[in-house]
């Protein structure tokens, strides 16, 4: 499913920029510009990584990784 959103929020965004940044219309234009700040939104989301239950005793370590820009 998320891969279909994300597909359709690429079309939207590409034709906003063709039919509305190129050709002209103004409605293309916002709806290209609200897919983007969609996208945005979606890509900042926290994701959940792993979903399980700690049995009695059993320890769990979060780490923090950094990314290198």
């Amino acid at each position: 499913m998320r891969e279909y959103v994300d597909l359709t929020l690429w079309r939207l965004i590409g034709r906003g920029v063709r039919e509305g940044l190129f050709g002209g219309s103004t409605r293309w234009l916002l709806i290209g510009g609200a897919a983007l700040v969609v996208r945005a939104a979606r890509r900042r989301a926290p994701r959940t990584v792993f979903v399980g239950k700690l049995e009695p005793g059993a320890a769990l370590e979060i780490r923090h990784l950094t990314t290198r820009s």
